[in-house]
């Protein structure tokens, strides 16, 4: 028996060839490739992501460990800078500091300039005295200041006498005078 089909030409079953075969292959992997790459690897992302902010989350939990920490750290650093200015002035304050102030004191003075009054207290010096000049009183100020012993120094007061000579008070502040490097 012979079958015959009655329907039309478009309408009939088609039989299945290599093209189509190769067609439907290209279209599965196409399907397979977006959703690897559009779900899979975006789900994978995620939780990489996820595990990562969990550790993160684990690792803030110490973070007031590392602030107590630090705090110690930055009250042991300033007891030990308060120390070290304590040792500093210590240091400022022996015999050998002084005896090196009162020479440079006694040795900056220039010739024809007498001290008449010499007065301390904890970190200034006030030197009075008199000379035949005012050129002499400015040549002491800069012995002291060249000398390094004071932060600052500067003449407070000057008068002048009648007989061309000048009294003079210089203000002295204690310290080592910071260099300005250039």
């Amino acid at each position: 028996m012979k079958e015959v089909n009655l329907l039309p030409s478009e309408y009939r079953s088609k039989p299945i060839t290599l093209k189509s075969i190769i067609l439907l292959l290209l279209l599965a992997l196409l399907l397979g490739i977006i959703v690897k790459y559009a779900y899979i690897d975006l789900i994978q992302k995620d939780r990489d992501g996820q595990q990562a902010l969990e550790m993160l989350k684990k690792d803030t939990i110490n973070l007031p460990e590392l602030e107590e920490k630090y705090d110690q750290q930055n009250k042991l650093l300033e007891e030990l800078s308060q120390r070290l200015l304590t040792f500093k002035a210590m240091e400022e304050n022996t015999a050998e500091y002084w005896r090196g102030v009162l020479s440079t004191i006694i040795e900056s003075q220039p010739q024809g300039s007498w001290l008449i009054q010499f007065t301390c207290d904890n970190t200034s010096l006030l030197l009075s005295g008199y000379c035949s000049n005012d050129e002499t009183s400015a040549d002491y100020l800069r012995s002291l200041i060249d000398s390094g012993y004071f932060a600052e120094a500067k003449i407070e007061k000057i008068l002048y006498q009648q007989n061309d000579e000048v009294i003079y008070t210089i203000r002295c502040t204690l310290g080592q005078m910071e260099v300005i490097s250039p």
